[in-house]
């Protein structure tokens, strides 16, 4: 639990002062004490989940990048840009972009050692549903 409550605290502290942002200031916008704020940061408390979300979606950070989960620091948001991209394409576009994803997939599992015979299975299964 301690790992968890540094690594949020360096995180929350880092944020601030990026931000340019006291504690005391911080607080007022999260509608909490100031003394939460410094007990989360020097670790004495471990945050609630909502107070996480509410945090991370004000510094656009990720959930797990600021508890110590991750060090990829921003939300995956490439999900909702890629399926706009899909949905304004016509049909063999589509099955040209499915295509070219399953070759990147494989490419990429295959660099790393990985068997794509699961893959492909569950690709196969996928389409046709």
């Amino acid at each position: 639990m301690a790992k968890f409550e540094t690594k949020f605290g360096k995180r929350l502290r880092e944020l601030r002062k990026e931000h340019s942002i006291s504690a005391e200031e911080l607080a007022k916008i999260m509608g909490i004490n100031k003394s939460t704020i410094s007990r989360y940061e020097t670790g004495k408390r471990e945050p609630y989940i909502p107070f996480v979300q509410e945090l991370a979606l004000h510094f656009n950070v990720s959930m797990d990048w600021l508890v110590g989960r991750s060090d990829i620091r921003t939300p995956n948001t490439d999900l909702g840009t890629l399926e706009k991209i899909y949905n304004s394409l016509p049909d063999t576009a589509k099955i040209e972009l499915v295509n070219y994803a399953k070759y990147l997939q494989n490419t990429h599992l295959n660099s790393r050692g990985t068997s794509t015979e699961a893959v492909d299975k569950n690709n196969d299964e996928n389409d046709t549903k």
